[in-house]
């Protein structure tokens, strides 16, 4: 039952079936060249600790960052932005590697005082070496906030995050 057929580079043999929660992974120590293994999963991750004013229209700042090892990821972010004034603006955010963008995203805010959008971005990149990520966000009208913390009902530093998790 869920036994399988391999070849250790002489013979074919028997592979047994692993213990649950475990994966097949290449392992050349082993004669087979396979082995079950618990999954191995990495995550980066980081949460904005303080507001963050945007003092200049059209500038990137950046709410909280990340760094990585080498490795293919998939990258998630949400970034939360607005002013405690009634002037509407437009705010952008993206995800950066610190030579590009790698993902971006837009969004309006209304005339309601205060307000607030959050841009949520997502992407799978590889990096061939390490590299730090961050999310950033920009908006058409000076003194703009990155918030940590929604401005009504937040419920802890959470509002711009970023987190990377290494795939198989």
């Amino acid at each position: 039952k869920g036994d399988i057929i391999v070849e250790d580079g002489t013979n074919v043999v028997r592979q047994a079936v692993g213990a649950n929660n475990t994966v097949l992974t290449a392992d050349s120590a082993q004669t087979t060249g396979i082995k079950w293994a618990a999954p191995y999963l990495t995550r980066y991750s980081a949460a904005a600790s303080a507001n963050v004013t945007m003092t200049t229209a059209g500038t990137w700042y950046t709410g909280t960052s990340v760094a990585v090892a080498a490795w293919t990821y998939l990258i998630t972010a949400q970034i939360t932005m607005g002013k405690a004034s009634t002037t509407a603006d437009t705010v952008y955010g993206r995800i950066y590697n610190g030579t590009a963008a790698i993902a971006s995203g837009m969004g309006m805010n209304s005339t309601t005082n205060p307000h607030a959008n959050t841009v949520s971005l997502t992407t799978i990149a590889t990096f061939a070496a390490g590299v730090t990520l961050s999310v950033q966000g920009t908006a058409s009208v000076a003194t703009a906030l990155i918030y940590a913390a929604l401005p009504t009902n937040g419920q802890g530093n959470n509002a711009t995050q970023i987190t990377a998790v290494a795939l198989q």
